[in-house]
């Protein structure tokens, strides 16, 4: 789940455009840390790849277009919370996101 998430977020173009190529795209979880290792490529933009890997794990597009699959035995629609400061670069980014997925 989490690389089809990964995999589903254009974070090249966020940092290019919306961040003007100020940072690398993170290859991790922990940027600027002793646990970055920048020896590691960052997954790429691949929404193909991501709805594949959603529908192997068993979350199909419904009728609504949102993807369910069942966890723990019980019917689980497919969802992330973005929470982000007010900033208005921040909220840009949210704003953008949300229209692609």
């Amino acid at each position: 789940m989490r690389k089809a998430i990964i995999l589903g977020i254009d974070r090249q173009t966020i940092f290019k455009t919306l961040l003007f190529g100020t940072t690398p795209v993170i290859a991790n979880l922990w940027p600027n840390s002793t646990w970055n290792d920048t020896t590691e490529t960052a997954y790429p933009y691949d929404p193909t790849q991501a709805q594949s890997l959603l529908d192997a794990a068993g979350y199909k597009p419904g009728a609504d277009g949102i993807r369910h699959g069942m966890c723990n035995g019980v019917d689980t629609k497919l969802s992330f919370n973005f929470e982000t400061t007010t900033k208005q670069l921040r909220e840009d980014v949210g704003n953008r996101q949300s229209r692609v997925c």
